[in-house]
């Protein structure tokens, strides 16, 4: 059986779960982003506006229809079917989703950082779905950190899965090459050579 290594990334918006993914990259994984599959997803479909609402709706009716850790076990059949053996995949919100990946072997990093640091970097981005004042901001998080229905398992609880991670890294500082020894030492807790 062909060994694949699998990292798993969870967090907060804004604080720099995209970062890592790419720096594993810069490693030699292969990125799958729950993100924009869902993005692209709502593109094809042609939904508009493409919203944080939008894509948490899309996410859970696929979890619903396909079971919760779909788009872990969909990932993952995209490596295997692609012979990948080091994957990250970020945007884990599910903890069904969280499970799988762990049941595979995988390992999950929690990325967070202070609100207002991470409400300043997600008004600098190119989303313009995100162009919203800091109540708003929070308030939103707010509602993704709990799941809104907890016998419903293809609901998203940021929090229980944050709760649930291996490694937690503070992403507050920007510290230039701070995150990126963060990184570096838990792929080498975790046996991965850097």
């Amino acid at each position: 059986m062909r060994e694949v290594t699998i990292i798993g990334i969870t967090g907060t918006n804004g604080a720099g779960k995209d970062e890592v993914a790419t720096y594993l990259v810069q490693k030699g994984f292969t990125h799958y982003s729950v993100r924009k599959y869902l993005v692209d997803e709502l593109g094809r479909r042609g939904v508009s506006p493409i919203d944080r609402i939008a894509m948490i709706r899309l996410g859970t009716d696929l979890r619903g229809e396909r079971g919760p850790e779909y788009f872990v076990s969909l990932f993952m059949a995209q490596a295997e079917k692609s012979n990948v053996s080091k994957i990250v995949i970020d945007s884990i919100r599910n903890p069904f989703e969280a499970q799988a990946l762990k049941d595979a072997g995988g390992i999950l990093i929690s990325v967070d950082a202070d609100p207002w640091v991470r409400y300043q970097r997600v008004m600098v981005r190119d989303y313009a779905m995100e162009k919203i004042p800091f109540p708003v901001f929070r308030l939103q998080e707010d509602r993704e950190m709990v799941s809104c229905n907890p016998t419903d398992p293809a609901q998203i609880a940021v929090r229980k899965v944050m709760n649930g991670a291996d490694f937690h890294i503070d992403n507050s500082s920007n510290l230039s090459g701070l995150l990126d020894a963060s990184v570096d030492t838990i792929l080498s807790q975790y046996g991965v050579l850097v």
